[in-house]
């Protein structure tokens, strides 16, 4: 539970102090949101050539933005409730592990040992 502390009238703020265990609960959360955000923003890039490729409009690739947002926030509710059942650390850990590995594979180039 982290303690708050008032620090005077003058400044006005609170301050927290979080615990080590919160603040590795702090640091994963951060770093899954941002591995989120570097999907959004790698798929974003990909989009004009997508377009290019698949012969249509820039603004009609936007509809593949909407429909991973879409896959994303629904695999969200089965894992957490598998994190429920099997453990939030444990499933936070392999879930970054298979995002990891997903990325890893699809950086390497074919036929060559990275």
């Amino acid at each position: 539970m982290p303690t708050y502390t008032w620090t005077g009238i003058r400044s006005k703020v609170w301050r927290v102090r979080l615990t080590p265990t919160e603040i590795r609960a702090v640091v994963a959360l951060a770093v899954g949101m941002f591995c989120v955000q570097v999907d959004f923003f790698a798929l974003n890039l990909a989009l004009p050539r997508m377009a290019v490729d698949l012969n249509e409009t820039t603004t009609n690739m936007q509809w593949v933005i909407s429909a991973y947002m879409i896959a994303v926030g629904a695999a969200m509710i089965p894992g957490g409730r598998l994190g429920d059942l099997r453990g939030h650390r444990r499933i936070v850990v392999a879930g970054l592990a298979v995002f990891g590995g997903r990325h890893w594979s699809v950086a390497c180039p074919p036929l060559t040992a990275c």
